[in-house]
């Protein structure tokens, strides 16, 4: 049950999900209700079109990624590996500490990377929730290509990005061989 709880947010769309959070985090918002009814603000706080606003979208939207990578690699972890742990006298954190995680890291360390790639390449959430304020190297791209028509810059950030990106990924892969070594 609460993996289906989880899972529910993707069977709506990305652009809607991007607008109701811009719905709750606006100045009527649920959020700024919230705050004036318990007093805690006497006028209602800019929080939509902010990086606040960005980075919560970001979160709510790739966390469950990250967490259902997490739990594939949980899932194929067979359990009697914790039993043996628990009957050599491991204690619950031990057990979690010296068995569970080194077994699932590199699991942890794949969805963390997927996680990274798809937040450094996103286009739709800053630009719904964090408007015009709170560029990100995607939107500023694309603001070179539309506006400007500046293809050399654009180039030249496409590549920077596709960098960043292949450097985290030489990092997690490195890792992960040293880690199976």
């Amino acid at each position: 049950m609460a993996l289906l709880l989880a899972v529910l947010p993707f069977w709506t769309s990305y652009v809607v999900r991007s607008y109701s959070w811009l719905l709750v985090l606006s100045r009527e918002g649920i959020v700024n209700r919230a705050l004036m009814g318990l007093g805690l603000t006497d006028a209602p706080v800019t929080l939509a079109n902010t990086r606040f606003a960005t980075v919560t979208g970001f979160v709510h939207f790739f966390t469950m990624l990250l967490t259902l990578t997490i739990y594939a690699n949980l899932r194929q972890l067979p359990p009697n590996y914790a039993r043996a742990a628990q009957d050599l006298g491991a204690s619950g954190w031990g057990t979690f500490r010296h068995v569970i995680l080194p077994l699932t890291l590199p699991g942890i360390v794949t969805g963390a990377f997927l996680t990274f790639v798809l937040c450094l390449g996103d286009y739709v959430t800053p630009q719904v929730l964090g408007g015009n304020n709170e560029l990100t190297l995607p939107q500023v791209i694309m603001v070179q290509l539309g506006r400007r028509a500046d293809f050399p810059l654009a180039s030249a950030l496409s590549i920077a990005l596709m960098g960043l990106v292949t450097v985290a990924y030489l990092l997690s892969a490195r890792w992960l061989r040293l880690d199976r070594i």
